[in-house]
């Protein structure tokens, strides 16, 4: 293990002064580094044995637009700053370790802070918050000292992994967009659903990020990372006669301004958006179901997204914790069917020539992303880990992202692979197996609770309520009924998953040969999936409420003739 006066050295020789507009940054940090490491202390109390500092810096432009007006058209520069003060040692430290200890003993979070590169602000703001830090660790220690003189924990993991320093300097992260263009062309794509008399709210907006990292910690880590992306989003509301609300939208990312769709293609994405909610609309209610159902493209990589993917990390967040089953627990279980494997890939940075949006080279702890397989031949074998240890896994793979773990983009491999044909012939053998009249297939699936509206959300939330293991699966946009006489399909409107567990991902029967990549909003980020369409044995369907929000007294004005 490096001494401390190692440490400075390595820190010392590494840290060249970087001719750019952005040098103080790096220097503040690594002198108020040099200095807590080697002098800040109280009297009975232990100095850290680990200090690590990041500034993170966006600068973030929105335009906004609807229904051919102008929403939004702004632009935010904000700084935080976040810092890890530990006491103690790798194996028995001030912060929480392992989920044996909640999260009472965290380091303090992230914070505000000037994004002006002046050497002595930041130098008072490190020196600041590495003061509370580190008095918070002290308490933090004692804490847990005390609960483990009151408790036993076997097998208890250690609470930080040791890892070899990576030194990785990339250049600083830019924008540079046409924001006049962009407001002209949300105006002429927003006044698309002008022309369409059931669409009751309507937005396209445009966010360009400028992201950028600078990471550095008492063992020798150094990092600069500087990333740019933009997302283009196209969302509509519509309301049947009945008052049932329908919402959808169109997720568009890209890593340049220039990979961004052309305006009379976005026009088109939102027509037929726009003619999606219509069909909806009229469209008969769903009734209650249990049978087999097949996710097809979109609602398959939902399926994995929202079942699959928040339990191969391990979230940050209080609330996901309690709900989530610690699936460090379930290693060497199966959790799928034994024909399909799945990994994760955070070095991939195109598929079938198209991008994904989950690549990255460095996480947040400073660590290379690692190519993971997560589940081999059904089997869970390994998890998206950051530097804090479970039992059986003991060293990051370099997935830290917000203050935990996540995937980058995963991929969906299956050795069970049927066509589009065989894949619904095979949902209709089910079928009248099970001695059903029809079945279902879902082909697209609600992305995020922000496409549902209160009587959407109250009605998700029984559905979910319904499930276990704080699995969950928004509702269904396009479900089709299929007649098992004839082949027929019919659209269907309203309903809610429910009783959704980690069963349903064992209840996969086949996929199909039919894989593509789709891009998925998680909270902080968008990210990707690989997979194909995807036909599960037993999945339940509940009708919608009878209750609906009553329709406007009056015509939409623009069509009231």
């Amino acid at each position: 293990m490096k001494t401390i006066f190692s440490t400075l050295i390595a820190l010392s020789s590494v840290l060249a002064p970087v001719n750019s507009q952005y040098e103080n940054v790096f220097a503040a940090m690594k002198d108020e580094m040099n200095r807590s490491i080697t002098r800040l202390k109280l009297e009975s109390h232990e100095a850290p044995y680990f200090i690590g500092y990041t500034v993170h810096d966006t600068d973030t432009i929105n335009v906004s637009a609807t229904f051919g007006a102008l929403t939004d058209n702004s632009r935010d520069h904000v700084r935080n700053l976040a810092v890890d003060v530990r006491i103690g040692d790798y194996k028995l430290d001030s912060t929480s370790g392992s989920s044996d200890f909640g999260d009472l003993f965290s380091h303090t979070g992230s914070s505000s802070i000037s994004v002006d590169n002046d050497y002595d602000t930041l130098r008072r703001e490190l020196w600041l918050r590495t003061d509370a830090a580190y008095k918070q660790a002290i308490e933090g220690l004692e804490s847990k000292k005390t609960y483990l003189k009151q408790n036993t924990v076997e097998d208890r993991p250690d609470s930080f992994s040791r890892e070899a320093p990576v030194v990785e300097l990339e250049p600083v992260a830019t924008l540079d967009i046409d924001v006049d263009k962009w407001a002209s062309n949300l105006r002429e794509l927003t006044a698309v659903f002008r022309n369409h008399p059931l669409i009751r709210s309507s937005q396209a907006s445009l966010g360009a990020l400028a992201d950028n990292h600078w990471f550095l910690n008492s063992e020798g880590f150094r990092n600069r990372v500087g990333e740019k992306s933009y997302a283009l989003t196209i969302n509509a509301q519509a309301q049947s006669e009945d008052g049932m609300h329908f919402a959808d939208q169109e997720l568009i990312p890209a890593y340049s301004e220039k990979e961004l769709p052309k305006l009379d293609e976005l026009k088109k994405r939102a027509n037929e958006l726009a003619n999606r909610l219509e069909l909806l609309a009229a469209a008969p209610k769903v009734d209650d179901y249990r049978g087999p159902v097949l996710f097809e493209g979109q609602a398959s990589a939902q399926l994995f997204h929202q079942v699959l993917e928040p339990k191969l990390s391990r979230s940050a967040s209080d609330m996901k914790r309690m709900l989530s089953t610690d699936m460090s627990e379930k290693l060497g279980q199966r959790i799928l069917p034994k024909f399909i494997d799945v990994v994760d890939d955070p070095n991939i940075k195109t598929y079938e020539g198209k991008p994904l949006f989950g690549c990255y080279e460095i996480d947040d702890e400073g660590l290379k992303g690692q190519k993971v397989t997560l589940v081999e031949k059904g089997i869970l074998k390994s998890l998206c880990m950051s530097r804090v240890p479970t039992r059986a896994i003991l060293h990051s793979n370099g997935h830290a992202k917000h203050g935990g773990s996540a995937t980058s983009n995963l991929f969906i491999n299956s050795e069970h692979k049927l066509s589009p044909e065989a894949l619904k012939a095979r949902l209709i053998l089910l079928g009248k197996e099970d001695g059903l009249k029809e079945v279902y297939i879902a082909r697209r699936i609600t992305g995020s609770a922000s496409d549902l509206d209160m009587s959407n959300l109250q009605s998700f939330f029984k559905a979910f309520m319904s499930g276990s293991g704080g699995v969950s699966l928004y509702p269904p946009i396009m479900l089709y009924r299929v007649s098992v006489a004839d082949g027929h399909e019919e659209l269907t409107r309203g309903g809610n998953f429910a009783n959704i567990s980690m069963r349903i991902l064992r209840d996969i029967d086949a996929t199909g040969n039919d894989v593509k990549s789709y891009s998925v909003q998680n909270a902080r980020e968008i990210t990707s999936i690989v997979s194909p369409s995807v036909l599960v044995t037993e999945v339940e369907i509940q009708k919608p409420d009878k209750t609906n929000t009553k329709r406007p007294i009056l015509k939409n004005p623009n069509f009231d003739k």
